[in-house]
């Protein structure tokens, strides 16, 4: 565990917004990022160091808005995050510009290679992205991955269970911590 934070924490230093893996890692960004947060709690929990809180703390703020895009990962957190996540339901009868019904508190997976953009297109029956919507403006691409707010783009905005969970387990973390 020890090796891991200190290998996170040290990318973390060299990177303008601390994010703790290199960005063309190959690795799911956002769900890597809050599990070096949740893996830091569990280190301070089980040894009582301190020695990575700062560290969590940045990961945690990376994925909430503190990055390249400054969009938050998770859907509903802060004022720009993913309106057009690749989700059926959020599709088909949520709301498109942020205001509810919304997919409150899911995590999409975040930035990718632009190599696995190429290419996509629309499933059947989805409610397409309108042309022009594009609340990142021209800015998409830093470090060699990408960020596109659009449904066909699922490497980027698809929630998944296991991501959420991650953000739950952090933030009941975070949460313990207060109450003691």
């Amino acid at each position: 565990m020890n090796a891991q934070l200190a290998t996170g924490s040290t990318q973390a230093a060299r990177d303008s917004f601390g994010l703790g893996l290199p960005y063309n890692s190959g690795a799911d960004i956002v769900p890597h990022a809050l599990g070096y947060a949740v893996t830091a709690h569990f280190h301070k929990k089980l040894t009582g160091a301190h020695d990575y809180d700062g560290f969590a703390q940045q990961q945690r703020d990376w994925v909430l808005g503190m990055n390249a895009w400054g969009v938050s990962f998770i859907i509903g957190a802060g004022s720009t995050f993913p309106f057009w996540p690749q989700h059926q339901v959020a599709n088909l009868s949520g709301s498109h510009d942020g205001t509810s019904p919304i997919l409150l508190g899911a995590v999409v997976d975040g930035p990718a290679p632009a190599s696995e953009l190429a290419g996509l297109e629309a499933l059947d029956g989805m409610i397409p992205t309108p042309p022009g919507f594009d609340q990142l403006g021209s800015f998409r691409t830093t470090s060699g991955v990408t960020f596109v707010d659009n449904v066909i783009d699922w490497p980027t905005v698809e929630p998944a269970d296991d991501y959420t969970i991650m953000s739950l387990l952090l933030f009941a973390s975070e949460i313990g911590e207060l109450s003691h």
